[in-house]
């Protein structure tokens, strides 16, 4: 008799965790139509994995000195870079603002002149709700 109910616990755990993990796509972020006036001089910016980077729509700036920059329903938001971890050609950067947590994970992957391409993802976290999203973009001075 208890084996049924044991089973369907069993399957049920499994579901709960799945359901809690999805990314919650209410999070959207607007683009960039270029740089940002704070970017002065050297900068990484960042395109969902679809959008050419010619296009110039960026989802992602930084400055490369610990500012980090957003732009969610209309407004921009600022981020404070607060701890980065490097491993080979992987890096990993994690900036706090506004109420957001961003974790962005990059791999470089060729280098041109003083300009680095790098593919990754951005999470993003938010009042409870998580985003994740592919990226790739460049850097440089």
């Amino acid at each position: 008799m208890q084996k049924p109910i044991y089973l369907f616990l069993l399957l049920l755990f499994p579901a709960c965790l799945f359901a809690q993990s999805q990314p919650d796509s209410s999070i959207k972020l607007d683009t960039f139509k270029g740089l940002p006036k704070e970017i002065d001089g050297c900068g990484e910016t960042f395109s969902y994995k679809d959008t050419p980077l010619k296009e110039e729509k960026y989802i992602w700036i930084t400055n490369l000195q610990g500012l980090g920059m957003i732009r969610v329903g209309g407004k921009l938001v600022h981020l404070h870079r607060v701890s980065e971890t490097t491993s080979g050609k992987n890096h990993k950067e994690v900036y706090k603002g506004g109420g957001y947590v961003i974790v962005v994970k990059t791999k470089e992957v060729k280098q041109i002149d003083e300009e680095t391409f790098e593919t990754g993802t951005l999470e993003i976290s938010f009042g409870g709700k998580v985003a994740t999203f592919v990226i790739h973009g460049s850097g440089g001075c």
